[in-house]
């Protein structure tokens, strides 16, 4: 009989098992309101090439009105950790608009155009 056909490795390795969020409830970070969620995960023995499952748990603290996550704390069952935070964060700044303008020699080419990108 002839073989198998090959499985491909991401169809043949474990996918994580996340656990329900938890709500953290709302702080003040770097001066902004946010809401916090804790998300918890395991990855199972195999599923990135581990020989032992991982727990990993992220703390993500987001500000609706600024539609951003304003810190994010990360750690696992490796002792690994990492911590991203916004700092010095200004709301009411007025923005230059010329931070929005179209340099010279470049255009704006609509998705699924097929006019050839400019080039300086």
């Amino acid at each position: 009989a002839p073989p198998p056909p090959p499985v491909s490795p991401s169809a043949a390795r474990p996918r994580a098992i996340r656990d329900p969020s938890v709500d953290l409830g709302t702080q003040i970070v770097e001066g902004v309101v946010v809401r916090g969620f804790r998300i918890t995960q395991t990855l199972p023995v195999g599923a990135f090439y581990n020989v032992v499952p991982i727990r990993q748990v992220a703390e993500v603290w987001r500000s609706a009105e600024l539609r951003l996550s304003i810190m994010v704390r990360t750690s696992d069952s490796l002792k690994r950790e990492r911590t991203e935070l916004y700092r010095d964060i200004v709301v009411d700044k007025p923005i230059d608009p010329s931070l929005f303008t179209i340099p010279a020699g470049f255009q704006v080419i609509e998705s699924g155009s097929t006019a050839p990108a400019a080039v300086p």
